[in-house]
């Protein structure tokens, strides 16, 4: 989820039940209102720093008026914006502080305390504290789930997920971005679909579940086509391929690799530039992989222009260490051909480009 979304979805003030203080000063709860809608107004432009600066007068215009409840409200939403603009440390003040004075979240709707709880378990995941970050983002998860918020639930497994990652428990963590990549789906949010699978390719890869890792790339491959998202659909594939040839390696068989070619030619016609060079060079290694195993000579000259088309746009765009590992798979190539004095040549490219 984008921040300035999250600026646009954090919980506002309307539809709060107002508890009456005593001495309250009028102009000052006035002039603690208008700031807040100022601050409301600043965060719907995406304005997050202004938002926070209007929430703090707010704040301090409610304590003068002898209303701490509203002071609070305002705390616990400067904190959902902090947390929008990636200061988690000020985030976790905040909002610690304003459920302090209330002893609870200053929430009278069941979605504004979940995303108060929400930004509160990304906070403190940010900073490191990836245990109490997963106890506050389930109970967020399952609040917005039983609301019917299937995109905001998917993004707090996805944050729980990302933890999980952290702390080293891969089978739970992809467990969570595959309930994640479902809610994103059933939401008609592809990229974010994608980029939850993207991450449970991942989580399976870290077990050694490599067919399983094949699966989620897969899947994150199609989200990001049916999005449009090429460049994103492109270094899927790459990825894939990647384990493509590691089963092909392993299990002797060329049919993984072959999957692998026919995947990337098709996206390679949508890329260009350095997305079209990673394609590139995983087409290469491909072709290469189906060549050696198959003793055919013919798959294996197909990887050359491929991997030799890679090594240009690297060298071009001054990436030294693709270009050395384009120009190392490309020496492979030419020698199971024979053409030694040519991988030479293209070795020595890559190492010029690297000085």
């Amino acid at each position: 989820m984008t921040k300035r979304a999250r600026l646009n979805r954090a919980p506002g003030r309307r539809g709060r039940r107002v508890i009456t203080a005593p001495a309250a000063t009028p102009s000052a709860v006035v002039h603690g209102e208008q700031a807040w809608a100022d601050a409301a107004d600043a965060s719907r432009l995406g304005d997050g720093a202004q938002a926070i600066a209007r929430l703090a007068e707010a704040e301090a215009a409610f304590l003068v008026a002898g209303r701490a409840d509203l002071a609070a409200r305002a705390l616990a939403q400067r904190g959902v914006l902090l947390a929008a603009c990636d200061q988690y440390s000020d985030a976790v003040i905040c909002l610690e502080k304003a459920r302090a004075e209330l002893g609870d979240w200053p929430a009278d709707k069941a979605e504004d305390r979940a995303r108060y709880l929400m930004a509160y378990g990304e906070s403190l995941a940010a900073i490191g504290d990836h245990g109490e970050a997963i106890r506050h983002l389930s109970d967020a998860m399952q609040m917005l789930a039983e609301l019917g918020r299937d995109v905001l639930a998917a993004g707090a497994a996805l944050e729980i997920a990302s933890s999980l990652m952290v702390l080293g428990k891969h089978d739970d963590a992809a467990v969570f971005c595959e309930a994640a990549q479902l809610g994103f789906t059933t939401g008609e949010e592809p990229v974010l679909a994608a980029y939850a699978m993207r991450m449970a390719a991942r989580a399976h890869e870290a077990e050694g579940r490599i067919h399983e890792a094949v699966v989620a790339h897969e899947v994150a491959h199609l989200n990001y086509r049916e999005a449009g998202v090429h460049c994103g659909a492109a270094s899927a594939a790459v990825d894939q391929s990647r384990l493509l040839a590691e089963i092909s390696h392993r299990e002797e068989d060329p049919e993984a690799s072959r999957f692998a070619v026919e995947r990337l030619e098709a996206i390679l016609e949508l890329v260009d530039g350095v997305n079209a060079a990673h394609c590139q060079h995983a087409l290469g290694r491909a072709f290469t992989a189906v060549g050696a195993l198959d003793h055919d000579r013919t798959a294996i000259e197909a990887a050359i222009p491929h991997l030799v088309a890679a090594l240009d746009t690297f060298i071009s765009l001054g990436l030294a260490l693709e270009a050395a590992d384009a120009a190392d798979h490309l020496s492979v190539a030419l020698r199971m051909l024979g053409r030694g004095d040519e991988a030479l040549m293209h070795l020595g490219r890559a190492v010029g480009a690297a000085s």
